[in-house]
């Protein structure tokens, strides 16, 4: 994964919280269990340039994803559509629903 997944992984928490969806502790429960999970989690700066290239049809964060599953030569798994369809994509992506 890249490094960005835990930023993205803490703001859904935030807004969990600061809306009372989830409770404070509940949240604080999740941050460890984040910095527990044993992933590797990639730099994003070797992938800087394809990320740009990929700025018409996706977004940065999303584009971080379909760069480091293209240059792993590995399986991109998303519910999101428009990610696994979009031009220039060039990752194995396998649509879950």
């Amino acid at each position: 994964m890249p490094h960005l997944l835990d930023v993205e992984v803490l703001s859904v928490l935030r807004h969990h919280t600061l809306r009372r969806v989830l409770a404070r502790e509940r949240g604080a429960t999740a941050l460890q269990d984040l910095k527990n999970i044993k992933m590797s989690r990639y730099p994003n700066t070797s992938l800087l340039g394809r990320i740009w290239e990929l700025r018409d049809n996706l977004t940065a964060y999303d584009a971080a994803y379909v760069a480091l599953a293209e240059a792993l030569g590995a399986l991109l798994i998303t519910k999101d559509e428009r990610l696994a369809r979009a031009p220039g994509n060039h990752a194995t992506v396998e649509l879950y629903r």
